[in-house]
């Protein structure tokens, strides 16, 4: 597996783990911090909307969804190449990673990870 030094990583974990049954689990904290921080976009619950930081205007403006899941996607893609793991990427499904997502980026739940068999 690529070792990776990305400061994101370090802190949150690789974006593909071993769970305790040997099975390979996607590290959906560390992914989306990566993809939050990468694109510089948060999820405001209040709004119930993404925000991507404009620095040109110094403001937050609205991003739809899909914009943000095409992010993400393309993250996701890049990642399972770089890490060897295209056939998980292949199992995500659309649900698991909008919801995925959300949740990290609102800030909502603990550090869970998704298991895809």
């Amino acid at each position: 597996m690529a070792q990776i030094a990305d400061p994101v990583f370090q802190k949150y974990g690789e974006p593909f783990l071993v769970n305790e049954k040997g099975r390979v689990v996607l590290n959906d904290r560390a992914v989306a911090v990566k993809c939050a921080t990468s694109h510089q976009i948060k999820y405001n619950a209040m709004l119930n909307s993404y925000e991507r930081y404009d620095g040109k205007r110094g403001l937050w403006v609205l991003i739809r969804e899909v914009e943000v899941m095409e992010m993400f996607d393309n993250l996701l893609l890049a990642l399972g190449r770089t890490y060897g793991h295209q056939d998980i990427v292949a199992r995500i499904t659309a649900a698991k990673l909008s919801s995925g997502i959300q949740r990290k980026l609102s800030g909502r739940s603990q550090s869970r990870q998704q298991t895809f068999e």
